[in-house]
C-alpha cells in the first residue's frame, strides 16, 4: 500500500465544497500509484475517505488540497499533516431501500 504525508490546505473552490474530493499535484497522485477519480485514506486525528482530483496549476507537490467538512471529518487543521493513502473499493453486493412514514403534528392555532 502506498502512501505519503502531505501537508493539508483548505480548498476554497466551490466547485469541490462538500463533495469528498482531495485535490493533488500530479506527481503525488502518480507516486500513490492511483489515478484522478481513485479513492484515498486520509489520516490525521482520525481516518476518513475521499476521491482524488487533480490540484490546480501552481500547486505544490506536498500539498493536499480538501474541502472544510473533509477537514473535520479527518480531526485536521489547516497547515497540519495529513497521511494519504490507496484503498480498494469494493462495490455493493445489494442495496436495500425502506421507507420511512412521516407523521405531521400540527399544532392548534392561537
Amino acid at each position: 500500500m502506498a502512501q505519503l504525508t502531505l501537508t493539508a490546505r483548505l480548498n476554497t473552490s466551490a466547485l469541490d465544497s462538500r463533495r469528498g474530493v482531495v485535490r493533488l499535484h500530479p506527481e503525488a497522485i502518480a507516486a500513490l500509484g492511483i489515478r484522478e477519480w481513485d479513492a484515498v485514506s486520509l489520516t490525521g486525528a482520525r481516518t476518513t475517505a475521499a476521491v482524488v482530483g487533480i490540484a490546480p496549476a501552481g500547486t505544490p507537490t506536498g500539498t493536499a488540497l480538501l474541502d472544510d467538512v473533509t477537514l473535520s471529518n479527518a480531526g485536521l487543521r489547516e497547515d497540519t499533516s495529513v497521511l494519504v493513502s490507496d484503498v480498494t473499493v469494493y462495490g455493493a453486493r445489494s442495496v436495500t431501500l425502506t421507507s420511512v412514514q412521516a407523521t405531521v403534528h400540527n399544532s392548534p392555532a392561537s
